[in-house]
């Protein structure tokens, strides 16, 4: 049985046996893109290519294909950690600004989970520094609120409009409170004067 290491507890596990996953390409490629298995990215993309106009159908399935909480393959990339993985995917038109049914793109799992290569080339792909989750969380409020170091929340700070100021989350802080409250990189806040406008 395949059980994500995403955020597994007793009450949400996203479990799928070894047949439902054999049995079904798109299980094939999420839960490849999850173990960094290029070659098994690659053999499936092949083999619906090879297919014609039915196969660029399941082409695009693969890509668009979801678990029972919303990540794709791009979603579990990016919290992996899997540059080569998410390169390819973006190369083949995966969209990297997809949401999860809690709202969260590819950005906000890269960024949750201090991935900074990944975090840079979903910016680079074009990914939405100021998505809101469910929660109004954007990517550089998870990258705050995780605390695993000042790398990606540098990276994510120093992008043009980042939200440091002007975006609440549904508890009522902006990135710059979770920032002073949380972290011992407070002073970096006042570098940034205005609050960032959000159209």
């Amino acid at each position: 049985m395949f059980v994500s290491a995403w955020q597994a507890d007793e009450n949400d596990i996203n479990q799928w046996t070894e047949d439902q996953i054999k049995h079904d390409p798109n299980k094939q490629f999420i839960v490849a893109a999850e173990n960094n298995d290029l070659a098994t990215i690659l053999s499936l993309i092949e083999s619906a290519k090879q297919k014609g106009c039915e196969g660029e159908m399941e082409f695009k399935q693969l890509l668009l294909a979801k678990d029972q909480d919303g990540y794709t393959a791009l979603h579990r990339a990016a919290y992996g950690g899997h540059i080569e993985v998410l390169q390819c995917l973006i190369k083949c038109g995966a969209d990297v600004n997809n949401r999860t049914e809690d709202g969260w793109t590819p950005l906000h799992s890269a960024a949750f989970w201090n991935k900074l290569a990944c975090v840079q080339l979903l910016i680079s792909a074009g990914a939405d520094l100021n998505a809101l989750t469910n929660s109004r969380q954007t990517p550089l409020h998870l990258a705050v609120s995780n605390n695993q170091g000042p790398e990606t929340l540098y990276l994510l700070m120093a992008q043009p409009g980042a939200p440091v100021y002007g975006v609440r989350n549904k508890l009522g802080d902006e990135v710059a409170d979770i920032i002073k409250r949380n972290t011992p990189y407070g002073d970096i806040c006042y570098a940034f004067s205005e609050p960032a406008v959000i159209c």
